[in-house]
């Protein structure tokens, strides 16, 4: 009962071009909420419905994300102040490299993470900064740029719906 078997394809991560400036960011930018913040009004929905996040977990499928960045460490759901992380379960390198802990040779994951859940106690930077955050590596740097194959995006997908099997975590 197959209908069709298609090769694994070769994707290639789309590297935006920044956009330019819009009129009155500059008056986001001296605001005491970050410009992305205050752009989507995230901080109206903290501050007017007691939403940040919390107690949700996140997953991003990406180039990856640096687990020891500071605006991300501590929302990561494997991280332990006082031992050693728990990587199982939390992270999925679904590309050849096979990283046994979150890395990023790209630099797009962590952004897109720090944008989704990012800061510190004293400045969010992420639209969601009470949640914590799960990651698969879908991406990785060749020649030419980023890129990921279908097969790996596909068991990334898989990773995420049950972590090490888990549809619990």
């Amino acid at each position: 009962d197959v209908r069709f078997v298609r090769l694994d394809q070769r994707r290639t991560l789309f590297t935006p071009v920044p956009p330019a400036a819009e009129n009155g960011d500059d008056a986001l930018l001296a605001s005491t909420v970050e410009w992305n913040i205050a752009k989507i009004r995230a901080d109206a929905v903290w501050n007017g419905l007691g939403i940040n996040g919390a107690g949700a977990v996140v997953a991003t499928l990406d180039t990856g994300v640096d687990w020891t960045h500071p605006a991300l460490q501590t929302k990561y759901r494997g991280y332990a102040p006082s031992g050693p992380p728990t990587h199982t379960g939390n992270w999925f390198d679904a590309t050849d490299l096979n990283l046994a802990s979150p890395a990023d040779d790209n630099g797009h994951g962590t952004h897109t993470a720090g944008s989704i859940v990012g800061g510190t106690s004293a400045r969010a930077i992420g639209v969601a900064p009470g949640a914590q955050w799960i990651a698969a590596k879908i991406f990785r740097q060749g020649g030419g740029g980023a890129y990921a194959l279908d097969s790996w995006i596909h068991a990334a997908f898989q990773w995420v719906i049950a972590p090490n099997g888990d549809p619990a975590l």
